[in-house]
């Protein structure tokens, strides 16, 4: 084969390795190509941050209002009425962002309760109201603290409601936090984001 030959042919190969570049670019949505304006241009890309649920989302569902009839807030000072103020919620609730190590997720409507149900009452109610609203158990991202004696949860897509029981001595750290509270049984619930990632159930 002579030279020309030879040039051709890196031509080609070159022409071919550049072909096969971009299918595999296009294959991987790493760039997209419009037949109507034969221009490559870059895919947008959701950042991680994007993929998990905003406070609004959060706020939108049904379950954000569920609060167990006759249950109590439980408060630094006293025992406050069974319906609970927009300040309370509002002062529970935090935006989704990046944080140091990783994404801090949206949560919203955390509140502690005390009532003269027992737990199993209390686990009936919000296990019996959240399926009607469409949640599902899960134990997926349920974790429980030092402070809990029990927990559980239920999800929807990109959503967690959790539901916490404590001890009272456990949950009041100073003396006079709770001094006058006589219930029988005392929980926590809360919504938080998830990413389209976990797992529901």
């Amino acid at each position: 084969m002579n030279q020309n030959g030879n040039v051709i042919l890196v031509i080609i190969l070159v022409i071919v390795v550049i072909l096969i570049i971009l299918l595999w670019l296009i294959k991987t949505n790493s760039i997209t190509y419009n037949a109507g304006n034969p221009t490559f241009s870059p895919s947008p890309q959701v950042s991680i941050l994007d993929d998990f649920s905003s406070l609004s989302d959060l706020n939108a569902e049904e379950a954000s209002k569920l609060y167990m009839p006759n249950a109590f807030t439980l408060d630094d000072k006293k025992l406050d009425g069974p319906k609970l103020t927009q300040l309370q919620l509002d002062s529970s609730a935090t935006e989704k962002k990046q944080g140091i190590e990783g994404i801090e997720p949206a949560t919203c409507c955390h509140v502690a309760l005390g009532t003269q149900a027992t737990q199993q009452d209390v686990f009936n109610f919000y296990n019996t109201e959240l399926k009607k609203l469409g949640w599902v158990s899960t134990k997926y991202d349920v974790f429980q603290t030092t402070t809990e004696t029990k927990i559980y949860g239920w999800c929807k897509p990109k959503r967690l409601f959790r539901l916490g029981f404590f001890d009272k001595k456990e949950y009041a750290y100073d003396p006079k936090i709770g001094k006058d509270w006589n219930y029988i049984t005392y929980f926590t619930t809360y919504l938080t984001g998830e990413s389209s990632s976990a797992r529901c159930p």
